[in-house]
């Protein structure tokens, strides 16, 4: 029987309808079945019972889906390619305030307001009915790292601050591209406060939200782009391949683009 190792080191049966479902999500389901056939073919004509990592059968879906549809490999590597909006937080702050514009919010990014007793840079703030509201991004670049009591405590202690200065705000979310505590869960449930990471809340974490609004960060081209190219698109705050579309469309990036630009249309428009 084939186990797949899990980044913690757990080891599970592998599941033909788990990996069937993951591409799916990001395609139709005659690629899916076809991606998944490729793939235990492969995994066969290697000897078929050698224990493989969730990334290496990642890695071999993610290959297959590069040549039969090329915007769904886009889609399929959206956790990965979040984490390459680093080394620090401020891509993934403007990816999360575009996040929010799409969904119709008027948004603010790192705005620095004095609470009681600090001074406090706000990582993205927004106006909504019943009060004003700010959200805290956790951004990790690397997997096994979890978001914790600690940051759900000290964003608390944020909107205490803030609200003991009457500048009105009345919620906050802690968003992050990593999974959450169960102790963070526990706390924010305890305090009516929002909490947003990977696969969390079930069924309608971060991930799901960006695949319902088909959006997508610019790292998904590491492919197609080379290294210097998207240092230059996140260091212009370019970080999503509708901002890529738009830029190009504006003239502000040359025919280097073009292709990438292409791609970013197809994915942008079948997802």
């Amino acid at each position: 029987m084939l186990n797949i190792i899990k980044r913690d080191g757990r080891r599970e049966p592998y599941r033909r309808d788990k990996l069937f479902a993951g591409i799916l999500r990001c395609s139709n389901y005659a690629i899916a079945d076809k991606v998944v056939r490729i793939v235990e073919n492969r995994i066969q004509a290697t000897g078929g019972n050698a224990d493989i990592t969730a990334d290496e059968l990642h890695n071999m879906a993610l290959e297959v889906l590069r040549v039969e549809s090329p915007p769904s490999a886009l889609r399929y590597d959206l956790r990965r390619s979040i984490m390459k909006l680093g080394p620090n937080g401020f891509a993934f702050e403007d990816f999360i305030a575009d996040m929010l514009r799409l969904e119709g919010k008027d948004v603010l990014v790192r705005v620095k307001e004095r609470g009681k007793c600090a001074l406090h840079e706000l990582d993205i703030t927004y106006e909504e009915e019943g009060g004003r509201h700010f959200i805290e991004c956790k951004y990790h670049n690397e997997y096994g790292i979890y978001t914790g009591l600690k940051e759900a405590m000290y964003t608390y202690m944020r909107l205490l601050d803030l609200r003991d200065n009457g500048l009105g705000y009345t919620n906050c979310t802690l968003v992050t591209n990593t999974k959450v505590s169960w102790e963070a869960v526990d706390f924010s449930s305890c305090k009516h406060m929002n909490v947003i990471g990977w696969n969390f809340p079930p069924g309608h974490g971060l991930e799901r939200t960006l695949e319902r609004l088909n959006m997508y960060p610019v790292t998904v081209l590491e492919k197609q782009l080379q290294p210097e190219q998207v240092y230059h698109l996140l260091n212009e705050h370019i970080v999503t391949l509708r901002d890529l579309i738009a830029a190009y469309d504006g003239g502000r990036l040359d025919k280097g683009f073009e292709s990438s630009v292409n791609l970013s249309r197809e994915t942008v428009s079948n997802g």
